[in-house]
């Protein structure tokens, strides 16, 4: 199974799909509010996309279900996977879903905004939010806040699930000291980190991305090569 980040929708998978069509039956859908489905009639927080997941499953009859989740999707998967076990392996690419370090220039900015958004237009104000903010609808965006405004960092204190974590080096959204991070929470997992690679990995270097994938669903004696502490660079 897929999941797709925010503001995108399963046809940015078009090269896994591709690929594990191949080996697997692959299941890949539109969250609600985002591509060819339409918004949910009120704010979506990440238990109503977990609950969304589940019906998903439950409707196509999936058992043994891997999924491959990036982004905004991983926070749905963490989720779903924290409710009960649901998957059998995941892969988490750029995943969201803890807290950032301390960012001074964030900081600042936020501070400013408090004081000042009293006197600003509403075209002004959307300046200081991020680019999903301001692409979003307004419904949508009450649905951003919520999903952002729920992090795992201590729900997440043991992640049981084998997971293999993939996060590019040049990844600004999801910087790869979160997939460290992640790493720590999780016994089973391991972290390969992307070079030439940014928040979207899976479509910066597909064939790389694709060869780490498959190895470690099938996992190949290639799954367990070139590792150091459980993380691995290519």
């Amino acid at each position: 199974m897929f999941l797709h980040g925010y503001l995108a929708d399963k046809r940015t998978f078009y090269h896994q799909l591709k690929f594990f069509e191949k080996f697997y039956p692959c299941y890949a859908f539109d969250m609600s509010g985002f591509g060819t489905s339409p918004e949910p009639s009120y704010p979506y927080d990440l238990s109503d996309y977990r609950d969304e997941v589940f019906s998903y499953i439950d409707k196509n009859g999936l058992k043994n279900v891997s999924v491959i989740a990036h982004s905004f999707g991983a926070r749905v998967a963490v989720k779903c996977e924290l409710f009960k076990p649901t998957f059998n392996k995941l892969v988490l690419t750029g995943a969201a879903g803890l807290k950032p370090k301390f960012n001074l220039k964030t900081f600042v900015k936020k501070t400013y905004y408090k004081t000042v958004k009293n006197f600003l237009s509403e075209e002004k104000k959307l300046n200081f939010f991020s680019e999903d903010y301001k692409n979003s609808s307004p419904l949508m965006r009450k649905s951003l806040i919520k999903i952002v405004n729920e992090t795992f960092d201590k729900s997440l204190t043991v992640f049981k699930p084998e997971t293999l974590f993939i996060f590019g080096e040049n990844d600004t959204a999801t910087p790869v000291y979160m997939g460290k991070r992640y790493l720590k929470k999780t016994p089973e997992g391991k972290l390969v980190i992307m070079k030439n690679a940014g928040h979207f990995a899976f479509i910066d270097r597909p064939d790389a991305f694709n060869e780490e994938v498959f190895a470690f669903l099938t996992d190949s004696a290639a799954s367990r090569c070139g590792y150091k502490n459980r993380i691995k660079i290519i």
